[in-house]
């Protein structure tokens, strides 16, 4: 996998990602645009309406393809935090914009003399609770550092499948904290690449690769700026895990962009 770019393909990226950001609408839609003020001026008055105080992350100098009717502003997953936009006049406009909540609190005058004076509270009173003894300490302290790792229940022969069945939790030292796991779901449908004896920690090295974006398949180009979403359909050229960085292909711009996994089939450019 390519871990390092030279300024060139750095560039190249950065201008087939631009390219990508809504250039996916009909070339009716991309001969006008709007500013970055008239899109925060629409998600604003969407905010007053739900009587929400914030304030949209947009660039105002940022220039975006222009819809013909109103937007569709709606909450993403039911928080005001992120709000998705949608044009109905063009299936493919879209975009996910992050919020920055104002407390109401910021709001008030905070110096105002005709404020009433707020009396100081009362101390509380002093904790008459034993103090744990040295024994205690120190089996709190091992407790507190004591880890976990995922095991096998049985033991597992190269090509062999593992079930929920088969992963158990066991105690591990901290010289054993590399490459472990400590999810169990992390392990469950992966196949042996070696064999593993029971009740001894799984290492990533023992199992088969497990790709989250495979290649020829399809994969969802994820980019955020300054507040801004954007997903670009693509396809992987490579097979990756996760943090490994491949090449996929821009379905809008034909172009191929290098980007690190981050999810099942999904990447991030790499800038």
């Amino acid at each position: 996998m390519i871990s390092i770019f030279s300024a060139v393909n750095r560039a190249t990226i950065l201008t087939a990602l631009s390219a990508a950001c809504l250039l996916a609408s009909t070339s009716s839609h991309a001969s006008q645009m709007m500013t970055g003020v008239e899109l925060m001026d629409q998600i604003n008055a969407t905010l007053e309406k739900q009587s929400i105080n914030g304030k949209p992350l947009v660039n105002p100098k940022q220039k975006f393809i222009a819809c013909e009717e109103h937007l569709n502003i709606a909450p993403l997953f039911k928080s005001w935090k992120t709000v998705k936009l949608t044009c109905p006049s063009n299936d493919q406009w879209r975009l996910l914009v992050r919020v920055k909540m104002i407390s109401a609190d910021k709001t008030l005058s905070s110096g105002s003399a005709s404020q009433d004076v707020m009396p100081l509270p009362k101390p509380k009173p002093a904790s008459h609770k034993p103090q744990p003894t040295q024994t205690q300490t120190q089996a709190q302290a091992q407790a507190h550092h004591h880890l976990q790792a995922v095991a096998l229940s049985r033991s597992l022969t190269k090509g062999e499948m593992i079930t929920a069945s088969d992963v158990i939790m066991i105690p591990i030292t901290k010289q054993q904290n590399t490459g472990i796991f400590i999810d169990p779901d992390d392990l469950i449908g992966r196949r042996v690449k070696t064999a593993i004896h029971t009740n001894k920690p799984v290492y990533s090295h023992q199992l088969e690769p497990f790709y989250m974006v495979e290649q020829k398949k399809p994969v969802t180009i994820a980019f955020s700026n300054q507040g801004i979403y954007v997903e670009v359909a693509g396809v992987s050229l490579e097979n990756g895990q996760f943090g490994e960085i491949i090449k996929v292909e821009n379905l809008s711009s034909g172009k191929t962009v290098f980007g690190k996994v981050i999810a099942n089939r999904k990447i991030s450019p790499i800038h």
